[in-house]
């Protein structure tokens, strides 16, 4: 048999590393779209965004996850069942709908704010800016930050017209 798959998190497993209690690897920059949770079909929902959540646990446990705001306001808790070893999480980069008003009044860009209600399934997402995610186990804390990115709007040069 022949697999396929991703050893970098393998490879990064050191010495120093091993020996820490939790370790959460770097995470990825994601650009923001408008279309996040919106129909592109009446039978189907454009996909979702989601972020790798990465970490290595000496110990196996419960795993608190706390996606928060650069003010420290907590935008989404997760529980998870951690293993010793290797852990994979995918977090949706939603919002829980009892953290929606406070964030809308801590959010910087009020311009973004004018458009921003829960999409057509019924989610609210993340806007562009810093986020932190951070875990909990067994008394360790582990905490790294991730950007969600302005998507830029290409301008349309105008061609031009042959006769």
């Amino acid at each position: 048999s022949i697999y396929i798959a991703d050893v970098s998190k393998v490879q990064a497993l050191t010495d120093t590393l091993l020996q820490k209690e939790l370790h959460l690897f770097d995470l990825n920059n994601i650009k923001h779209s408008a279309q996040w949770g919106k129909r592109n079909y009446s039978w189907n929902f454009n996909e979702s965004p989601k972020i790798k959540i990465d970490f290595y646990s000496k110990l196996s446990g419960e795993v608190n996850v706390e996606i928060t705001n650069k003010d420290g306001l907590v935008l989404t808790k997760l529980i998870e069942e951690a293993d010793k070893g290797l852990n994979y999480l995918e977090y949706d980069l939603t919002v829980n709908k009892e953290a929606v008003e406070n964030y809308k009044d801590s959010y910087e860009n009020k311009e973004l704010l004018d458009d921003y209600k829960n999409s057509d399934d019924a989610n609210y997402y993340l806007l562009p800016g810093k986020y932190f995610v951070e875990l909990k186990i067994n008394g360790n804390v582990v905490k790294k930050q991730f950007q969600i990115e302005e998507r830029k709007i290409k301008e349309r040069i105008p061609k031009k017209k042959t006769p």
